[in-house]
């Protein structure tokens, strides 16, 4: 985790579903409903399709991995991490760009 993440408070799904709610003028039951249906949504896709775009946002992509040898660091104990696939998100220049702007603002730096 970087500095950065570290020092950041994170958004939880509550508090999320009830920003969602105000910006979309709907119950917080129905912005919990609605934010649900998208992910399962999102989830059933990537399993069919392997990514899902969105434009200005970003790409949620399935990623293989291999498989490699994994070592307790208690015990030193090495074990085989089997291969598998790993959601990955990756964002948007316009998306990067307007995080970038906005944190660089914050920060005070001027561009």
């Amino acid at each position: 985790m970087s500095k950065y993440q570290q020092n950041r408070p994170q958004v939880y799904m509550r508090e999320f579903i009830r920003h969602f709610a105000r910006r979309a003028g709907v119950t917080e039951d129905e912005a919990e409903e609605l934010i649900e249906k998208f992910l399962q949504t999102l989830t059933e896709s990537l399993l069919t399709k392997k990514s899902v775009c969105f434009p200005e946002f970003g790409i949620f992509e399935l990623h293989p991995t291999t498989e490699r040898i994994g070592r307790n660091p208690k015990t030193m104990e090495e074990h085989v991490i089997p291969a598998g696939v790993k959601p990955i998100f990756r964002p948007s220049r316009a998306l990067r760009e307007t995080v970038n702007q906005t944190v660089r603002n914050k920060s005070g730096k001027k561009t």
